[in-house]
């Protein structure tokens, strides 16, 4: 039988445009699949407000531990749910069709400068490379909620 695993990510408290709840939601998802689901407490991640940096997010804290965890097995339930700012801009260069954006997540660290560049927001094409990359080593079974 197949196990689960769960990486949750919420922000309420963004530099400009804070939000109100989504903390709150990503608890109560962690709840809901520790309490109601019985998914054991180390199955599930969370990231909260200050730890959701674009590099945490990215790096081997959240989405690409997914991919290097060996406890995660191929056929295994994985859940990513974020809730947060999401932003969408137009897609300037890789694209001829005018109406065509590049969706995103919104990191709490977005727009800041980090080692001389500005900290961008997690893109739908990366978010997409890295999902692509842990479906290919750990299976299909993956399901992604966005609360933007």
């Amino acid at each position: 039988s197949s196990r689960f695993w769960a990486l949750i990510i919420s922000i309420d408290k963004y530099e400009s445009r804070p939000l109100q709840g989504c903390v709150n939601d990503g608890k109560s998802m962690k709840e809901y699949f520790t309490k109601d689901l019985g998914v054991p407490e180390q199955n599930v991640r969370c990231l909260f407000n200050e730890s959701t940096t674009h590099a945490a997010i990215v790096s081997y804290s959240a989405l690409c531990s997914i991919l290097s965890d060996t406890c995660i097995l191929n056929g295994d339930i994985i859940i990513i749910y974020f809730a947060g700012h999401g932003s969408s801009y137009t897609d300037l260069g890789h694209s001829s069709d005018e109406y065509d954006c590049v969706e995103a997540i919104c990191p709490i660290d977005r727009g800041t400068h980090h080692n001389g560049r500005t900290v961008l927001d997690l893109s739908d094409r990366k978010f997409n490379s890295i999902l692509s990359l842990i479906s290919h080593a750990k299976g299909h079974r993956i399901t992604v909620l966005f609360d933007c």
